[in-house]
């Protein structure tokens, strides 16, 4: 089964502040592009970078593995409840050994979604 867990690719260079001249040119034109739409021309800058290798671009969908931690839901507050330690020390042993079989970096290759806490 495969999931969209990434979204919208945008452009890495830019963001880094490292693009070549030419790329730069193509992103601006391709993301201020007349007679589109604002979500026409993300989708198109996304498209872009999808014909670029990793680490050239953000991970996609296609080449990336999204780890989804869920703590248990409250029935009577209707909310999920904040992972367990457990879950997060179960969390880090599965990227540790992940970051070794496959020789990823911690602070490159990992992305997290975490609403601004540390989790590893």
């Amino acid at each position: 089964m495969a999931c969209w867990h990434v979204g919208i690719l945008y452009s890495r260079c830019a963001d880094e502040k490292s693009c070549e001249p030419k790329e730069l040119k193509t992103v601006n034109s391709l993301l201020h592009q007349k007679g589109f739409s604002f979500s026409k021309r993300v989708k198109n800058v996304s498209r872009h970078e999808l014909g670029k290798a990793y680490p050239l671009r953000y991970p996609s969908n296609n080449d990336s593995l999204g780890i989804e931690v869920v703590g248990r839901f409250n029935k009577a507050t209707n909310i999920f409840e904040r992972p367990t330690n457990e879950q997060f020390k179960s969390l880090k042993l599965l990227v540790d050994i992940l970051l070794k079989e496959f020789s990823l970096n911690l602070n490159k290759d990992v992305y997290a979604h975490c609403n601004g806490q540390q989790i590893l």
